[in-house]
């Protein structure tokens, strides 16, 4: 019944309600598979499937607690035809996370004036609307003290819901972007300064458990992942 309902999905068009005339559209690309898109023109597109891709990869200064293991896969996509399957355990309300991101071996990136945005796929029944999940996006940039001490500080965008999946897929791309001129450096509370988008060590997009949302072991994909 639900690869029925997905066809009629596919033409934009869901009854919400039988009898009640109201109508949802879906445009087809926010469903299961896009119907189009066979390009991706991310700086992470995730299109070179059994490899590493790059630099990109898990946090190297932040908190993975909800990651399990990661590979490029071809079940699904939001653009093109290949993402990044997470594997992921997610058991502690607004604590545990995910995050994929740019990595740079040297404090050398100039974030000033971009927007960072990226893809992130859910399954049916990981959370609804009241309970969602959410997507954030964050840099790290390395800050050296008087003692020449090295420090590693988190500044983020807000958080965005992201959106749950209606019954008739099997799950629902969201797609979130941010302006980096919106982070708050979590140090200081303080927007972050420009000396800081100087010196940023990484970048990336955080998929989080919000503290009212369930639990979930499973999958989710991420693609799409941009700098502009």
């Amino acid at each position: 019944m639900k690869r029925l309902l997905l066809a009629v999905v596919a033409a934009g068009i869901i009854l919400a309600a039988a009898g009640c005339g109201n109508v949802t559209v879906y445009d087809p690309i926010l469903l299961e598979k896009p119907t189009g898109n066979t390009v991706d023109n991310a700086m992470y597109g995730f299109e070179l499937e059994g490899t590493t891709v790059w630099d990109y990869g898990l946090s190297i200064y932040g908190d993975d607690t909800g990651y399990q293991d990661h590979s490029i896969s071809a079940d699904r996509a939001y653009a093109a035809a290949h993402s990044v399957k997470v594997s992921v355990l997610f058991d502690t309300p607004n604590g545990d996370s995910v995050l994929l991101c740019k990595k740079n071996a040297s404090a050398d990136t100039d974030i000033r004036g971009k927007t960072i945005s990226a893809a992130v796929w859910s399954p049916y029944g990981m959370f609804d609307d009241k309970t969602a999940y959410g997507i954030t996006f964050y840099a790290i940039y390395i800050y050296v003290d008087e003692l020449s001490v090295k420090h590693y500080n988190w500044c983020q965008s807000a958080w965005n819901n992201m959106s749950a999946a209606p019954a008739v897929a099997d799950g629902l791309w969201t797609f979130v972007s941010a302006s980096t001129s919106t982070f708050t450096d979590t140090t200081t509370g303080l927007p972050m300064t420009d000396t800081a988008m100087l010196n940023v060590c990484e970048w990336g997009v955080k998929v989080g458990q919000g503290g009212e949302s369930k639990n979930y072991t499973g999958f989710i994909y991420i693609d799409s992942l941009d700098i502009r």
